[in-house]
């Protein structure tokens, strides 16, 4: 596989873009002190090509790229892209798009890219008066994308859905380990503080999403998730707390659609849920997040220091390791999970017990 580097060899995204060859090449953004701004590392379109746009240390927080709020989006896979086209391992920031309807990430027209390990923050779309999917915008029929080990944070929306907007054609999505929080109202937002699902599918498994917010002045639903028209929305082993809507449904709105919450925590003060959505093993417990106010988001676990048990640990759907989760961590100090699931977003890099064992071992070796 070829290897188009930016900015040492490219002096930008797009132009190493253009000269990848689809199936054969990626692209790699070098950690180079500063974030890649200008009009040639934003609206990135990938158009249909199967490759990997990817960040060179593997940790999204060093590779930023950054729209600098200058009325555009991050990235854009609208060409039929395939699960073979990849971005991963970067931070897509301050994406502000004031000319259509979405914000960091649009994926519309049958497109199934794979979006790994990427934070999208502070991401707007501010087209007026309809600017929808602040953070991630999914549209159409055909349009399948996993979004895998994903943090989005800070986004908002002028119109409706701040974080995530799937619609329109039934789409359906893949979410699978991702931490949503603190998306918000760029009022008048409508609907969907965290997640907004109309005439639209999709899957969430072991997401947290946290203190999302619908304002509307009061007619909006669906702090945390939205479900309307013919939409078949199914999470797994989610947290939902905190988040909160002007008109109903805090947590959860099921104003049209299916809605099935399978081995889930989530609040249910009076106005969390608004509809009849689905509960399969789920509890109601405070999750005993260890400082969500600080982005800790793991849980507390009395064997890593905390002084109580998150009802969280071991009560999701599964097992960790049938479920990819045995090498990620819920726990503070990054022992992996076992047995059971847990709950929730799990941290990367989880450190196997037995090695953790070892490690303790030849500590104690002179």
């Amino acid at each position: 596989m070829a290897e188009r580097r930016v900015p040492s060899v490219y002096a930008d995204i797009k132009a190493a873009v253009a000269a990848a060859v689809s199936g054969a090449d990626e692209v790699i953004l070098e950690q180079a002190g500063s974030p890649f701004q200008g009009v040639n590392n934003r609206n990135v379109d990938l158009g249909g090509k199967a490759i990997t746009i990817r960040g060179e240390t593997g940790d999204p927080t060093d590779i930023v790229v950054d729209c600098e709020n200058l009325g555009s989006n991050g990235f854009i896979c609208t060409s039929g892209e395939l699960l073979t086209t990849i971005i991963k391992d970067l931070t897509v920031y301050r994406a502000y798009d004031t000319a259509g309807w979405s914000g960091g990430i649009l994926i519309h027209s049958g497109s199934s890219p794979t979006i790994q390990n990427v934070i999208v923050d502070l991401c707007q779309a501010q087209y007026d008066p309809y600017g929808s999917g602040g953070g991630i915008n999914i549209l159409h029929a055909g349009s399948d994308p996993l979004i895998e080990n994903c943090i989005l944070k800070h986004n908002r929306a002028r119109y409706k859905a701040a974080g995530v907007r799937v619609e329109s054609g039934n789409p359906n999505p893949l979410f699978n380990n991702c931490l949503v929080y603190n998306n918000g109202d760029s009022p008048p937002l409508l609907h969907g503080g965290g997640f907004y699902f109309s005439t639209a599918d999709g899957t969430l498994r072991n997401c947290t999403i946290y203190n999302n917010s619908a304002g509307g002045g009061g007619s909006a639903y669906g702090g945390g998730v939205f479900c309307d028209g013919t939409s078949t929305v199914t999470l797994y082993d989610c947290i939902i707390w905190d988040n909160n809507a002007g008109a109903g449904g805090d947590e959860l709105a099921e104003v049209a659609g299916t809605m099935t919450l399978n081995n889930c925590c989530y609040q249910n003060l009076a106005g969390d849920v608004y509809g009849t959505p689905i509960f399969n093993n789920c509890i109601t417990s405070n999750p005993l997040l260890v400082n969500p106010g600080a982005a800790d988001y793991h849980l507390e676990h009395i064997a890593a220091g905390q002084g109580s048990d998150s009802p969280c640990i071991d009560a999701g759907s599964d097992t960790a390791v049938n479920l990819g989760m045995d090498d990620k961590t819920t726990r503070t100090d990054s022992i992996a999970d076992t047995g059971q699931v847990d709950m929730g977003w799990h941290y990367l890099g989880g450190i196997p017990p037995a090695l953790t064992g070892k490690l303790n071992m030849m500590q104690l070796v002179p």
